[in-house]
This record gives C-alpha cells, sequence and structure tokens, in this order.
C-alpha cells in the first residue's frame, strides 16, 4: 500500500458483491460473504460521468486500496450508513502502469 494513501484510509465500508435481480427487478447481494475495507469517503457535490457516459451528480468519493474488484451493481455502504448506488468505478494507475487504487463516485 502506497504511504500518502494509507494515512487517508482511516474509515471503512462493507462491500457486497451483486448476485442477481428478483422478479421485481430488485437487486440481491452476496451479504453473508460481504468483505470490509479500509476506505476514504468524502462528501463533496461534483459532476461526473456514470458508466453509460451521462453527466450525473455525484454526493461522494470513495477512494479503496488497489483493486478489490468493486462492480457498479454492488452494494458499498458509507460509513454514516446510507447505501447510495454507485455512479462510477475507475482505478488509479502509477507512474510504471501498476493499479493503487479504486475511485467510486456515489449519488
Amino acid at each position: 500500500m502506497d504511504s500518502p494513501l494509507q494515512a487517508l484510509l482511516n474509515q471503512s465500508v462493507v462491500w457486497a458483491t451483486f448476485t442477481s435481480r428478483d422478479g421485481y427487478g430488485k437487486p440481491t447481494y452476496n451479504d453473508a460473504g460481504a468483505t470490509t475495507l479500509a476506505a476514504y469517503v468524502s462528501k463533496r457535490i461534483r459532476m461526473v460521468r456514470d458508466a453509460a457516459g451521462k453527466i450525473v451528480v455525484s454526493r461522494s468519493l470513495i477512494l479503496l486500496d488497489g483493486i478489490p474488484g468493486v462492480g457498479p451493481e454492488d452494494k458499498l455502504p458509507r460509513p454514516d450508513g446510507s447505501t447510495p448506488p454507485l455512479l462510477r468505478v475507475t482505478t488509479g494507475v502509477d507512474e510504471y502502469g501498476g493499479t493503487w487504487m479504486t475511485r467510486i463516485y456515489t449519488e
């Protein structure tokens, strides 16, 4: 873990992967296999492009170490207990091409 990033990861989030949708379109998650991850959560309003390329309002940014494999349909509750939809999941790359962080923009 990069030391400047390590200093920022002072909160934790619980990551549950998306498994399927029921007959009514409601998502289901693997809550039994949820993983707790060190995170940095910034509540700042900004404009971002979602996975479809549409410009939308993001109300928070979550930074994670490395690439845990978070997908746009996964559930990632913030430390305050809210579970907003994930708008965009991107990775940060260092000067050598290695991935060292994941950025998640939420609604």
